[in-house]
């Protein structure tokens, strides 16, 4: 089984770029992107469960709906390319 703590270490700098406002929307989506590739990675099937237990071991620092959508993100698209083309020039991520 995964611990929450060991998929922490391979997502915080991704998470820290997700949510630095001061990066560009491709930074952004592509730091969202590489969250759900590592979710990917490790075959979660219960993103919901997983976001609840990396919230509640990062005191809230990486919450559960992002672990939920980048794992969502990662699902539809299995092509990075494709994806930041797509996406690239978004408004902003209440728009993905």
């Amino acid at each position: 089984m995964v611990k929450a703590h060991d998929i922490v270490a391979r997502i915080k700098m991704s998470n820290n770029v997700y949510r630095d406002k001061s990066k560009s929307n491709k930074e952004r989506i592509n730091a969202l992107w590489e969250i759900g590739d590592i979710l990917y990675q490790y075959k979660i099937k219960n993103p919901h469960t997983l976001g609840w237990e990396i919230q509640k071991v990062t005191s809230g620092l990486i919450k559960r709906p992002t672990i939920f959508r980048s794992h969502k993100i990662r699902t539809i698209w299995q092509d990075r390319t494709e994806f930041l083309r797509l996406f690239e020039k978004i408004s902003g991520l209440s728009n993905l």
